[in-house]
């Protein structure tokens, strides 16, 4: 039998969407959305980031601010997009 492990998480999902986004709003100049979904793993957070090139590399300082949400027992699953993908994605919700 599968033993199932519940995370014992100590913010809301909106509060951590809310908490990344600060992060990584505070280090970068690029368009952020992140919003909670849930999958086959469990419930995440999903961080889109707009960038011109999405096949290059982060910034190094978003590297190291995207694991604001590790202490709170969130996983965080950051998604870099094309420029203008960002409002499409906020307008189909």
């Amino acid at each position: 039998m599968t033993r199932i492990n519940k995370m014992n998480r100590k913010l809301s999902a909106e509060m951590a969407a809310e908490l990344i986004k600060k992060q990584i709003s505070a280090v970068t100049d690029a368009r952020i959305y992140a919003r909670p979904e849930s999958d086959d793993g469990g419930r995440h957070i999903v961080l889109y980031i707009e960038q011109a090139a999405p096949d290059s590399p982060l910034d190094p300082l978003v590297k190291e601010n995207r694991s604001a949400l590790q202490e709170y027992n969130w996983r965080l699953v950051l998604i870099k997009v094309p420029i203008g993908s960002i409002k499409v994605i906020a307008d189909s919700l």
